[in-house]
């Protein structure tokens, strides 16, 4: 016989898990210390046991009322033979079977299943009722997404002017290169029994490997509970939802720098993501002027492009500040395209390659933009030598000296 766990309403469980916890979301905002993801989700801990049963399927419901995900912890797995746990959203769009399926860890026992979307996950035991008997599962916590505003999320602090960002597809038809290139961009969620907090990452070249904010992933800890959610974008302009997203989890954490607040990590199913292409890098110094464009996920929402700029005479984002210090002298770049919490770690490109002139990492908080006062990206060509290590193999004809001509891409 099925039973439904079904946890207390929303604003319950926000007092109780803010009383626990004692902090409520932050916002990632301007100065080049203490930068920290915009935190995007709480924990609540339980002890639910599956298992132990003569029925041979088992089902418990996790509810929490406007939720925008919900990714379950287990500790003291122990199936038989044949015995399969899935966890999935109510109509099982997005399905992840154990053993099998992806999963991230922290410094507890146990594991965290993948994530599902929705306010709603289905745990189901099924099997044998011999097997069942013979099984044992416990959930011990689990983790729920702040709710999504029906368009955009949260109030944002960042924002230069206007809010000028729109949904990716709202660029398929005007800006179709754009719109193929954002795919190779993901939502960055970290999850840990502190809480759930998010960034954007990017592909950078064929293979496993990603790039986002080393105030986002510090270190292998971080990793370890980091989960990257490629194609969160989306079906239609400005309402609606996304079409079905891939995650996938990180794998090793190969390099970073505080300085440079860059973090080089590979992921786990990199075929699974292959298809989403990948960026590559413009190792050159940002000209002052010249027209950029930032996918990302501000906010810990859908995917959306920094693309427009009300700020800028043109109408487009452009480098308002080829060299500007950022957590060391002359490492950033300057614009005023806007940008809010969540989006640190996205890919600033440059219109003239198609590719990735700097990383975005701050935005100026509650302070209005205006004269030198912008948001920022460190400059590519900084970050270069501390990566060249890794990704030169991957790239041909002196991609490190700014020649580009042998380069390639594959976009979908």
């Amino acid at each position: 016989m099925a039973k439904n766990f079904h946890i207390r309403l929303w604003c319950a469980a926000i007092v109780l898990t803010v009383a626990a916890i004692g902090v409520w979301p932050e916002v990632c905002v301007a100065g080049m210390d203490g930068l920290t993801p915009q935190r995007a989700g709480d924990v609540v801990f339980t002890n639910v046991q599956l298992g132990r049963t003569s029925e041979s399927i088992q089902t418990v419901t996790i509810r929490e009322p406007d939720a925008s995900s919900i990714k379950v912890h287990f500790t003291d797995m122990d199936l038989a033979d044949g015995v399969t746990v899935t966890v999935a959203d109510p109509d099982g769009v997005m399905s992840h079977r154990y053993p099998g399926a992806g999963s991230t860890s922290d410094q507890n026992s146990g594991f965290w299943a993948l994530s599902v979307l929705g306010d709603t996950a289905v745990i189901t035991m099924e099997g044998t009722a011999s097997g069942l008997m013979d099984s044992n599962l416990v959930i011990d916590m689990y983790a729920w997404g702040y709710p999504l505003d029906p368009l955009y999320g949260p109030p944002l602090e960042t924002v230069c002017g206007a809010e000028d960002r729109l949904d990716v597809v709202c660029y398929e038809q005007s800006h179709p290169i754009e719109f193929d290139q954002a795919s190779a961009s993901a939502h960055v969620r970290i999850t840990t029994p502190q809480g759930t907090f998010v960034c954007t990452g990017w592909r950078v070249g064929e293979g496993p490997h990603m790039i986002t904010n080393e105030h986002c992933v510090t270190s292998q800890t971080d990793l370890d509970s980091t989960e990257f959610w490629f194609n969160w974008q989306r079906l239609n302009c400005g309402a609606g939802g996304s079409g079905p997203i891939t995650i996938v989890g990180g794998d090793e954490f190969l390099t970073d720098s505080y300085t440079l607040d860059f973090a080089l990590v590979t992921i786990d199913d990199p075929a699974a993501v292959e298809d989403f292409g990948f960026f590559e890098l413009d190792v050159r110094t940002p000209e002052l002027g010249e027209e950029i464009y930032i996918p990302g996920h501000p906010d810990g929402t859908l995917k959306r492009y920094a693309l427009e700029s009300d700020v800028n005479a043109g109408g487009l984002c452009v480098i308002d500040d080829a060299i500007r210090d950022g957590r060391g002298t002359n490492t950033d770049t300057g614009y005023f395209c806007d940008s809010s919490g969540g989006q640190s770690g996205s890919p600033v490109l440059a219109r003239s390659t198609r590719k990735v002139i700097a990383l975005h990492h701050f935005g100026t908080g509650s302070t209005p933009c205006g004269g030198n006062v912008m948001n920022a990206g460190v400059r590519i060509d900084r970050i270069w030598p501390f990566v060249e290590n890794y990704l030169g193999p991957l790239f041909e004809n002196g991609f490190e000296t700014g020649d580009t001509s042998g380069w390639s891409s594959t976009v979908p």
